[in-house]
């Protein structure tokens, strides 16, 4: 009976960390990552935050491109994410995408690149497939999805 409890327990104390693990916020179109302090776009890059929704279309940006429309961000620090960071938001129990529900409506089915070039090959960077959660090395000049993140000050 005891063994039974503590698994019990267990369960809902996970399930209840999972559910805080983001935090929304309507303004400025942003939620955070309690796990990690980071700061992560609502929105995919081109998409606008319509009330708690993003609309409009998101855009396609080679790796040069990734990394100047976050770099340009009003604000603090915003930036590609690195593969980690990027990788920190894969729920590895999900699929199509393999993100926590909180993320699910506002992340495309696709790759997103990271800030992480290859060691091997200089003329790629990694992505990260919003579908499988798996990252891999792609040639910089081919499009991906972009979300953006900064720091917790």
């Amino acid at each position: 009976m005891a063994k039974y409890c503590l698994a019990k327990i267990t369960f809902v104390a996970l399930f209840v960390v999972g559910l805080l693990q983001f935090t929304i916020f309507s303004r400025p179109s942003t939620f955070v990552d309690t796990r990690t302090a980071l700061i992560w776009q609502r929105c995919s890059a081109g998409m606008r935050d319509n009330m708690g929704d993003c609309a409009g279309v998101a855009g396609l940006y080679d790796w040069q491109q990734a990394l100047g429309y976050c770099a340009q961000l009003k604000g603090q620090g915003w930036h590609l994410p690195d593969r980690n960071e990027l990788i920190s938001l894969v729920d590895w129990q999900k699929r199509t995408p393999a993100v926590p529900d909180a993320l699910r409506a506002n992340t495309k089915n696709n790759v997103y690149w990271t800030a992480t070039s290859s060691e091997e090959e200089p003329n790629k960077a990694y992505y990260v497939s919003m579908f499988s959660g798996f990252s891999y090395p792609n040639k910089k000049i081919i499009q991906g999805f972009v979300r953006c993140v900064q720091s917790l000050p």
